[in-house]
């Protein structure tokens, strides 16, 4: 039987669900609970060199960065985050350029 996996959640990510509302925190925690924490190394993407241990995970519109501690199988959730839509961006950006005369 395989080891199991330990997830420690960081103290930001408490106010990273907040945000979330409660309806879309419990979807992440779902995710987290049982797509991540069951096999953590092949899920999400490693982010080597660059966060070396890390992975982001990017399910339905939400973004979850973990780190892996793999002598001792523990996971810890760094940050979680929804994923704004690129319209929103743009938009933001053409009320920015408006405001400069652009």
């Amino acid at each position: 039987m395989p080891q199991a996996w330990i997830a420690t959640y960081h103290a930001d990510v408490i106010n990273d669900l907040e945000h979330l509302g409660k309806s879309d925190a419990g979807r992440v925690l779902k995710i987290i609970d049982s797509l991540i924490v069951s096999d953590p190394m092949d899920v999400g993407l490693a982010l080597e060199p660059d966060l070396p241990g890390c992975r982001l995970v990017k399910v339905d519109n939400f973004h979850v960065l973990y780190q892996l501690d793999v002598n001792r199988f523990q996971l810890f959730v760094l940050a979680v985050r929804k994923e704004s839509g690129v319209s929103d961006q743009g938009e933001q950006k053409a009320k920015t350029h408006q405001k400069v005369g652009q």
